[in-house]
């Protein structure tokens, strides 16, 4: 049995963090980040640590499946791919045929093949298409656009070197990104102070120079019956 070491990027979300990962036998076996990468440190979060029990997962679905009876009781049908597929466009054509073209939403967790997603609905002549960044990372790049001028992914938080760091309602400590904890770690030993304002108590308030609690606002309730 050999073992070789395959540096890849791990899909377990959108940070796409770098990783090393140990093959033995064509079998995943261990999963780190890359040490060849700077400021991962070799490490990853525990969700991308979780990749290799998520491929072993006996229940993760590994062919498509049509449910039978009524939903929540479990009964599910092995199917082709072509029965699956023709099944999924016929819904599709019902529906869009009954409520028109526009009742269609195609919603993902985003990621590099949007412009291919949105095509397929602009075909089936509906523009709803949607993701993650929508209830998320969206309003991060709109308020980057009008403070900075630039989008989110244009804009580097140098945080290694950063003096004063202010959280606002970001939990990074508890968050999955990795590198962006380690150079907050390193500036805050090399001197940087941390400021957390939020509405609880968090990991990140823990390590804070300054915490502000913030206590949501009461609204008067209503004696409309």
């Amino acid at each position: 049995m050999t073992t070789r070491k395959v540096y890849s990027v791990c899909g377990m979300c959108t940070v796409r963090c770098p990783i090393q990962v140990d093959v033995k036998d064509g079998v995943c076996t261990f999963v780190q980040g890359n040490p060849h990468a700077a400021g991962i440190n070799g490490s990853v979060c525990a969700r991308g640590s979780a990749g290799i029990a998520l491929i072993k997962d006996d229940e993760r679905p590994q062919f498509p499946v049509i449910r039978e009876g009524e939903r929540g009781e479990g009964k599910w049908r092995r199917v082709s791919w072509d029965e699956a597929l023709d099944t999924v466009a016929g819904r599709l054509k019902e529906t869009m045929a009954k409520y028109g073209s526009r009742s269609v939403l195609f919603s993902d967790r985003g990621g590099p093949f949007r412009d291919l997603y949105q095509g397929f609905m602009r075909g089936l002549g509906s523009p709803n298409y949607s993701n993650h960044d929508a209830s998320c990372a969206r309003n991060v790049h709109h308020a980057s656009q009008s403070v900075f001028g630039v989008g989110r992914e244009e804009l580097v938080n140098d945080l290694k070197n950063a003096r004063h760091v202010v959280l606002q309602t970001r939990n990074i400590f508890e968050s999955i990104n990795v590198k962006e904890v380690n150079d907050l770690l390193d500036a805050i030993e090399n001197g940087c102070r941390l400021t957390v304002i939020d509405i609880r108590a968090n990991i990140s308030s823990t390590k804070a120079h300054n915490f502000f609690l913030i206590r949501p606002r009461q609204t008067m309730r209503s004696t409309w019956p």
